[in-house]
């Protein structure tokens, strides 16, 4: 089976359009996408003369290319006298509700849009940075047969398993709802894995396994997920594809891992770039397609 992976697009429209592109060009059916898939910034344009961006709070003039161009959740805001204070409580204590709206009507109506013009598959799941919401949308949308919603699911793709995990082990962040115990997560994968052929399988998580060149961040820790690392070691799935820590190619100098005989994955990613996965089940070739 020939996919196009892409993880942590983080609402940039250019990297959704770009990977689906791609797998047009190349006559791939199967598209991939993990998790964190909605804006994790928005911004406030104030009588099209500022914008405020949120979390960090920070004023740039506004232009129509930054709306254009940025991957923000756009507020128009129309006031006279403009307290900024108070704007930003109000509309930053709302912002999973604007994420879950640009999940529909955005990201769901592009995905619906592209596949007019070409049949395949596209699959997605959620990640830390997105709303709980976005599980009921998603499951809307494969319901409407727009989408597989690959959170903790599986499919048959061309003699080859899907199957998608969302969930990441705990931080110090403590991410609402997408945060498991390890114990938890290792359960879960196991009950996961007594469906399906695991030989034959390609799991997409959003966390990567832990002690790789593919959970490292900036400081050379290792972060990723020692239950799934288990998992693996004990499972040994075709190959294990992840997203999650953008920058951990660069800090470790790889991308991809062997844990036995499955292939790991973390290619990197960021909402200013796109970095695009292919992948070949049968040559068991992977490569990234840099844009």
């Amino acid at each position: 089976m020939k996919f196009v992976y892409a993880t942590d697009c983080h609402g940039n429209m250019k990297s959704y359009s770009e990977t689906m592109q791609e797998a047009k060009k190349l006559s791939v059916k199967n598209i991939i996408f993990g998790g964190d898939v909605s804006p994790r910034q928005m911004a406030l344009v104030l009588n099209k003369e500022l914008m405020i961006i949120l979390p960090y709070g920070v004023v740039v003039p506004y232009t129509e290319k930054i709306e254009k161009d940025s991957s923000f959740i756009i507020v128009h805001v129309k006031e006279r006298s403009v307290d900024i204070e108070k704007l930003f409580m109000e509309h930053y204590s709302k912002f999973k509700s604007y994420q879950a709206a640009w999940l529909s009507s955005v990201l769901i109506e592009e995905i619906k849009k592209f596949k007019k013009t070409y049949d395949c598959t596209v699959s997605i799941f959620g990640g830390n940075n997105d709303p709980k919401k976005l599980v009921h949308i998603f499951d809307e949308a494969e319901n409407d047969g727009i989408i597989k919603h690959l959170h903790c699911k599986s499919f048959e793709a061309e003699n080859v398993v899907i199957v998608g995990y969302p969930f990441i082990s705990p931080t110090p962040f403590r991410f609402e709802y997408w945060e498991k115990p390890e114990k938890e997560i290792y359960a879960e994968l196991k009950t996961l894995a007594k469906k399906i052929d695991i030989k034959k399988t390609l799991l997409f998580t959003h966390v990567p396994p832990k002690n790789t060149p593919l959970d490292m961040i900036s400081s050379g820790r290792h972060v990723g997920s020692a239950a799934l690392r288990r998992f693996i070691e004990v499972q040994q799935p075709l190959a294990v594809l992840s997203g999650h820590l953008h920058e951990s190619p660069r800090v470790s100098g790889k991308w991809q891992y062997k844990i036995g005989k499955s292939v790991c994955i973390n290619h990197g990613a960021s909402e200013d770039k796109t970095n695009i996965l292919f992948g070949d089940t049968e040559k068991m070739e992977f490569k990234i397609l840099k844009k």
